[in-house]
């Protein structure tokens, strides 16, 4: 697990749960934002492979994961030709592409940060994964840019903009009420900001060139699947990815999603000695799957150290799904303080999220690697309440949706008095939710 010191950025589909949920209704199936997807990302993929020294991670709910290795002046230039190119894939989409014409065009916010992170590759034997992720304060901050960020619009951090070219830096401002926004959890962010449109008229004439090479590819890709091929079926099995595809997606309507993220571990990373922190790292995602598949969970895809994962109805079941993505989440925090047992330094701790309906899977394809991806309302659910409802001040805190408590407290099993008990409400945006603190 070698430091580098390099940019993470994200371009993000601002939209796409409002597109998801449209479809969900109107289709009852996800085929053509399925389909639009993969030809965005795989568009994105050949433009950021043409360039060079870009690296795709993955892609996650709605992120396109990219970092550099370097933060030379020309590795900065080339992410911006990324972002840039993405929003203008999304306008030639919803234009030039007939089968995309009559959905809500993709809307694109962009997020970027420098700084050191570190490579990790996953492994685990027992169950056969194998997975690269990327974990470091670049990768969160870049994070939290995004999801502040406005259609077409790229934030960055100071960092970022003191290593811009001098005539792109001028396209940039400072952020002050993003920047004291964000100083409660990021002391030292400083945010700038630029609509993409004006840095794109800044950008090297080769850039030209490639956008239209890779557009042009855009339109190949969408010719080759048309949206009546893609299939959904349902699951009398324990999903398994392994053979899924766009032609082959899966609709799970009895299904749970669990997302468990741990708490301050960036900064551990950031501050920690590397062979200490590589295996605190394995014994933690190790065990976050073992988790997961102890109550027949599937794992999704790691990202940094959150896992996720489905729990689907299925003919042969141990115990009813809603409650094996419980146990499994409660086994978590077991987990992570049989961990904090064993350690000297700083307590960890986990926020996990837990949510309860339809889900849409399937395989989006890369060049380097396919990505598993679960989509639906429940998704964004379960995304939200880990992400902003669960232990987010740095304690241990399971929350689960309103609706996933109700199905499970009106089951008829022993343990259901034991959950109405432990369990307490609150609302978050207006919605109910119901959590678990851990002290």
């Amino acid at each position: 697990m070698k430091k580098f010191y390099g940019v993470h950025f994200y371009v993000n589909i601002n939209n796409l749960n409002s597109i998801v949920k449209k479809d969900e209704k109107k289709y009852e199936d996800l085929a053509r934002s399925f389909r639009a997807l993969e030809v965005f990302i795989k568009s994105m993929e050949k433009f950021a492979l043409d360039i060079g020294d870009i690296e795709i991670e993955k892609f996650t709910t709605s992120r396109l994961h990219f970092y550099t290795m370097e933060c030379e002046e020309s590795s900065i230039l080339k992410m911006l030709q990324v972002i840039c190119f993405a929003n203008s894939l999304a306008d030639y989409m919803h234009s030039n592409i007939g089968k995309f014409n009559n959905m809500d065009k993709f809307t694109i916010g962009d997020g970027a940060d420098l700084g050191e992170f570190t490579e990790f590759e996953f492994s685990d034997p027992d169950s056969g994964i194998t997975e690269m992720t990327t974990i470091g304060s670049p990768a969160n901050r870049a994070a939290k840019l995004q999801s502040n960020c406005s259609d077409g619009e790229i934030l960055i951090s100071r960092e970022v903009y003191d290593s811009l070219p001098r005539d792109i830096k001028s396209e940039f401002f400072g952020d002050g009420i993003l920047s004291a926004k964000l100083a409660k959890k990021y002391a030292e962010l400083t945010v700038y900001k630029a609509n993409y449109s004006d840095v794109e008229y800044a950008l090297p004439k080769q850039y030209y060139n490639r956008k239209d090479n890779a557009l042009d590819y855009a339109k190949e890709q969408a010719n080759d699947t048309n949206i009546g091929e893609i299939d959904f079926s349902g699951a009398t099995t324990q999903i398994d990815f392994t053979n899924l595809s766009l032609k082959n997606s899966k609709h799970l309507t009895d299904s749970a999603v669990l997302y468990a993220d741990i708490r301050g571990f960036t900064n551990k990373v950031d501050e920690g000695h590397l062979p200490d922190i590589k295996q605190l790292v394995q014994i933690l995602l190790k065990g976050m799957n073992k988790c997961v598949r102890q109550y027949d969970g599937t794992h999704v895809q790691l990202q940094g150290d959150r896992e996720s994962a489905v729990f689907n109805s299925f003919s042969k079941e141990t115990d009813n799904f809603a409650l094996r993505a419980l146990f499994s989440a409660m086994r978590m925090i077991d987990m992570v303080n049989d961990v904090n047992e064993e350690k000297t330094e700083n307590r960890l701790d986990i926020g996990i999220g837990v949510s309860l309906g339809n889900i849409f899977a399937t395989k989006v394809g890369l060049k380097k690697h396919k990505d598993n991806v679960i989509m639906g309302e429940t998704v964004k659910e379960a995304d939200i309440t880990e992400d902003n409802v669960a232990g987010i001040n740095n304690k241990t805190e399971l929350v689960i949706t309103s609706d996933c408590y109700e199905y499970i407290i009106n089951l008829k099993d022993s343990c259901v008095k034991t959950i109405k008990a432990i369990f307490s409400q609150r609302r978050f945006d207006n919605k109910l939710l119901i959590g678990l603190v851990v002290r």
